[in-house]
């Protein structure tokens, strides 16, 4: 009847057939592909910096660089709450390896000396006591050492996998730490040579409101964010 010759038919291959044998091989064929296809993604996927590490030196590498990435945020923070405050210029002094904090009154008198003869303090601030002082300078004091700080967080593990050989996996990250550990060297003299424009009288007439210079602030805080 019409109804049987419209209705559909199953075609079977006999195993071991020549149609078996081409289905086989084109099944190869595309499984080859996918394997080769995820190998070559899964290749793109390692970073330049991580190429030849171990899985363990890869992750370790990771979780410290994020962990130096985000205290240069909190670095900028508190810089930020130390521009806020007025706070950068109460330390009229700078040392590469870090300032000795004041203990005795015969300490912060002698701070507070040094304060009195800046111009910040003869036009801005001359009616500030002791006590307003101590503020400003902990401020100051703090940005500078969270950031001497986090040279050593940076430094110690850095030698720690340079000993393991870490640093030596590929011509990489080797020279990418070094160029980042410059820069942060560096960001401490850029952060004294924008201090010293708000500490020279001969920067600021007679009207002038002593700060430091904002062309010098700008690349303080482009290389911080850099």
């Amino acid at each position: 009847s019409s109804s049987s010759s419209s209705s559909s038919s199953t075609v079977t291959i006999a195993p071991g057939s020549a149609g078996a044998a081409f289905i086989g091989a084109q099944t190869a064929s595309a499984a080859k592909k996918v394997v080769a296809s995820s190998a070559a993604a899964a290749a793109g996927l390692v970073s330049p910096i991580a190429r030849n590490m171990t899985a363990a030196q890869s992750t370790a590498l990771g979780v410290w660089l994020a962990g130096c990435s985000a205290w240069v945020y909190s670095m900028v923070v508190l810089g930020g709450v130390t521009r806020l405050t007025r706070s950068g210029l109460s330390m009229t002094e700078w040392r590469f390896l870090g300032e000795k904090y004041p203990r005795t009154l015969e300490d912060w008198e002698r701070e507070f000396d040094k304060y009195r003869a800046s111009p910040e303090f003869q036009k801005v601030n001359r009616s500030m006591n002791l006590d307003e002082f101590q503020f400003i300078y902990f401020m100051e004091y703090a940005h500078r050492m969270w950031g001497r700080v986090l040279g050593v967080v940076f430094l110690v593990p850095a030698a720690a996998f340079a000993a393991r050989g870490a640093l030596s996996a590929n011509g990489v990250v080797g020279p990418r730490l070094a160029l980042l550990g410059s820069m942060g060297a560096a960001q401490g003299f850029v952060g004294w040579w924008m201090v010293r424009s708000g500490l020279k009288h001969e920067n600021f007439g007679e009207h002038d409101v002593p700060r430091v210079s904002p062309y010098r602030l700008a690349a303080h805080l482009t290389s911080a964010f850099a």
